[in-house]
């Protein structure tokens, strides 16, 4: 539902034809968020530590780094890393999608839980909804990555929904063997 609260500043008619679509389609509601994960920002970095073990681990077994980077679209939420909430244009990432398959396991942790880390992971066992043997192959650290306040409840719903339905492993960093 419109109301008067939130006024855009930019594209006005485009912000509304958004946010309308956002509910038309039962994507997740509009929300305002604190200014967070801004491009040039540390928000926006990888911490330190974790940046050094992706290069060492990149450098001992000679595989590229590949770096995604979200949020392009100032018209759009993005949650999830493959593609937008709605935009008038397919911009769904079908070359990391693709990539997927390369591998064995499929490691995945960040923040938040609740949000981006949970609606990236739909969206990939959306695309492979019909490959068990892919979705499967999914580890999600429940110990490297927490929800966003008001939303844990919800949150472990569909992460069980999402181990029952596509095999998902919901498990913490010490129990994997690498």
């Amino acid at each position: 539902m419109l109301t008067n609260k939130w006024k855009p500043l930019y594209e006005r008619e485009k912000s509304l034809k958004y946010v309308q679509n956002l509910e038309k389609y039962g994507k997740k509601q509009l929300c305002i968020w604190n200014y967070h994960c801004i491009k040039g920002t540390e928000g926006a970095s990888l911490e330190g530590q974790f940046a050094n073990m992706i290069h060492y681990h990149s450098s001992v077994h000679k595989t590229p780094i590949e770096k995604i980077v979200k949020g392009e679209n100032p018209l759009s939420e993005m949650y999830g890393i493959i593609k937008s909430e709605h935009a008038e244009k397919d911009d769904t990432n079908y070359s990391f999608l693709n990539h997927l398959k390369e591998y064995d396991r499929i490691i995945i942790a960040g923040e938040a839980k609740s949000h981006c880390v949970l609606e990236s992971i739909k969206q990939i066992t959306h695309y492979y909804k019909n490959d068990y043997n892919l979705t499967s192959n999914i580890i999600v650290l429940q110990d490297c990555m927490s929800s966003i306040q008001g939303f844990e409840e919800e949150t472990e719903k569909e992460y069980a929904h999402l181990a029952r339905t596509h095999g998902i492993k919901l498990m913490n960093w010490k129990d994997v063997r690498l």
